[in-house]
């Protein structure tokens, strides 16, 4: 059962550094990277 979204979850964890970090970027990964990638794709077809 989800109890934060993964953006709560990954700032929440930023804030903490460290070891928080790692994990953050773990979380970054596997739900923002893919969405990110194609949002900079999409920006670039319209320049």
């Amino acid at each position: 059962m989800q109890t934060t979204s993964p953006l709560q979850t990954y700032l929440d964890l930023m804030a903490m550094g460290g070891r928080g970090e790692e994990a953050a970027n773990s979380i970054y990964d596997k739900y923002f990277r893919s969405l990110f990638d194609q949002a900079e794709g999409d920006a670039k077809a319209f320049t």
